[in-house]
């Protein structure tokens, strides 16, 4: 009888280690289940089948809560894993621990076991401060099944209660999913603020209620310039600590989200007067950041304000014009501005002259007007001419300072220069075809090389594609060229090789390294009109760049010539060409085709500039 009993307690102690080996390896099938509910499903499955084996097999009632419990236990830490919340490796010891503690003691000590491993798996979730609406779903329902393993007559209550707690891991794991998919449907995955859709949302409450807010969309200023020059990541990396910025300065009346890119949203309930010192501190804190991965930056904001009173105008007019608030701060160079009439007219004025660049500039519709040069010594003498942009758009002439502007704000300014490099050249391939030679000067703006756009490979493209002479090509090109340092001089250098002239225009203007303009290589330096204009009055900038291009051996060409005793004075100081009012304004191209052809009736009119 007692060797019987003997070999039952083996039995069951057997039984016991088999079932926590076998929730052990639950548990590690568990681990590689990426979501709670594919854990919850395999381990449910296990403890079922656990329950109905024991009710074909009844040992004893301990044994049938041994696999249940643990199986509970099991699932909690699953859940707490998966939210990080406690280590796998360190769950898989404390289990295998209690396995071996249930295996080799009697079985009197087992449901003393059980409960104090759930008692201490319930209070483990509610200490770990789970933040959300169900932490003590879990940790009450185990807690209720390790303290029913205390009595064998409580056996149906921890069948229910265990059902009870697979139902509540279950809304849980639901629950779960659904916020998930709610954060993502509505938070920014690189920010984690609010989406534009969340932003839509909360205004769509204010304007329920009728609530009046003030609306500001503002830019990251630098995240391009990081981009570019440390990478994408560190791009990203500006972008989030930008936002936690951010979110340490809004306060319980403002909704802060992001819009899209480097352009984030403030819904705010604040008090006009308040939105500047909001405004201020908001930049203090975002120019505050100087080092993105040991990477030095600068970083600002530009604001657009739009004020929706009683709600009146949806969250998307509202983004509309807050849009065209900004961009009219960004233009202008302001820290923020409100949108109102003469703001709109102008960004709108704006957003369409882009549109019809863009379109002119496909079509090759801008118009070319040449400036003749005329020799300094005989002013009848056309010796070249340089091509200038014009733009008619809607019967409007638009100023060439705004739409060069403006092609240069949009990334336009390499394609509009290619366009009227080609038509004025093409323009010197066909009178050189009637006989008539003539060298024509085209722009070539620097702002196209910060873009990437290759000087060299373009000329090169439009002298290939038009069979073109070389010798009757002249590029113009700014002091700004010489802060692109070797680069730009290689690229002179090949294309003054082909037989281009490379003249440098506006000279004086732009402080100019002397050292770099010595190794540049240049064919000419051109007087501004600003020293021309100075020229009777205090002549001495010009005799020094006079001065320099004698020993430097290049020719002169000064600009903006307007009077007859401007024209003696460049004459008597060896200036070779001119070029301004005195003697042509710039002419449309059937006009100067029409003076270059009156022109070449009479002998020795063109005198090519070398």
């Amino acid at each position: 009888m007692i060797g019987d009993q003997l070999v039952v307690e083996h039995f069951l102690n057997a039984s016991n280690a088999a079932a926590f080996g076998l929730l052990l390896i639950v548990l590690l099938v568990c681990r590689q289940q990426q979501d709670i509910s594919g854990r919850l499903l395999i381990a449910s499955c296990v403890s079922f089948a656990s329950y109905f084996f024991t009710q074909l097999y009844p040992i004893t009632p301990f044994f049938m809560q041994l696999p249940l419990g643990l199986a509970n236990g099991c699932l909690a830490a699953s859940y707490l894993q998966n939210r990080k919340y406690i280590d796998t490796t360190k769950t898989v010891i404390l289990i295998a621990t209690i396995t071996l503690i249930l295996a080799f003691s009697p079985e009197s000590w087992t449901p003393y076991v059980i409960a104090l491993t759930m008692s201490g798996i319930a209070l483990t979730i509610l200490t770990k401060q789970c933040r959300s609406e169900y932490h003590w779903a879990p940790a009450l329902f185990l807690l209720t099944v390790g303290l029913s393993g205390l009595h064998a007559d409580l056996i149906i209550f921890h069948l229910i209660a265990y059902l009870l707690l697979s139902l509540s891991l279950s809304a849980v794991a639901l629950y779960a999913l659904n916020r998930k998919l709610y954060v993502q449907a509505n938070s920014d995955p690189l920010s984690q603020l609010p989406n534009r859709r969340c932003l839509n949302e909360h205004a769509a409450a204010l304007a329920a209620r009728g609530q009046s807010y003030y609306l500001i969309l503002f830019t990251l200023n630098g995240i391009k310039q990081i981009n570019d020059t440390y990478g994408f990541a560190a791009g990203d990396s500006a972008i989030w600590i930008a936002s936690r910025k951010m979110l340490s300065t809004v306060g319980i009346e403002d909704f802060l989200g992001r819009n899209f890119a480097k352009e984030f949203v403030i819904v705010t309930e604040r008090e006009e007067e308040e939105l500047s010192e909001l405004i201020k501190t908001l930049e203090e804190n975002i120019r505050s950041i100087e080092s993105i991965d040991k990477h030095n930056v600068s970083m600002g904001i530009h604001c657009g304000l739009v004020f929706n009173e009683a709600a009146k105008d949806s969250f998307s007019q509202c983004l509309q014009s807050a849009s065209a608030a900004l961009q009219f701060a960004v233009s202008e160079q302001l820290s923020h501005t409100f949108i109102n009439d003469a703001i709109l007219e102008s960004v709108n004025r704006r957003n369409d002259l882009e549109q019809g660049l863009r379109q002119a500039i496909t079509d090759k519709t801008l118009q070319v007007h040449f400036q003749p040069k005329y020799d300094c010594k005989q002013p009848d003498h056309i010796v070249g001419a340089e091509a200038l942009a014009r733009w008619q758009y809607r019967g409007e002439n638009i100023s060439p300072f705004e739409f060069i502007k403006l092609a240069e704000e949009c990334k336009l300014i390499a394609d509009l220069d290619r366009v009227i490099m080609e038509k004025s050249w093409l323009l010197g391939k066909r009178m050189q075809e009637k006989g008539i030679p003539i060298k024509i000067a085209a722009n070539f703006s620097p702002t196209s090389l910060l873009n990437g756009v290759s000087l060299q490979h373009m000329v090169q493209d439009i002298i290939s594609e038009n069979n073109l002479d070389p010798k009757l090509i002249e590029i113009e090109i700014t002091e700004s060229y010489l802060a692109h340092g070797e680069d730009i001089k290689n690229q002179l250098q090949v294309l003054r090789g082909m037989g281009i002239s490379i003249a440098m225009d506006d000279f004086g203007t732009g402080f100019s390294n002397l050292g770099q303009l010595e190794d540049l290589p240049l064919d000419t330096l051109k007087i501004d009109k600003i020293f021309v204009d100075k020229l009777l009055e205090n002549p001495t900038v010009t005799e020094f760049i006079v001065d320099l291009a004698q020993k430097l051996q290049l020719q002169l060409v000064a600009e903006g010539v307007e009077e007859t005793q401007q024209l003696q004075w460049l004459s008597q100081h060896s200036c070779q060409m001119i070029q301004g009012y005195l003697l042509s304004r710039p002419l449309p191209e059937e006009e100067f085709v029409a003076l270059l052809e009156q022109s070449a009736k009479r002998p020795t009119v063109f005198k090519l500039a070398k």
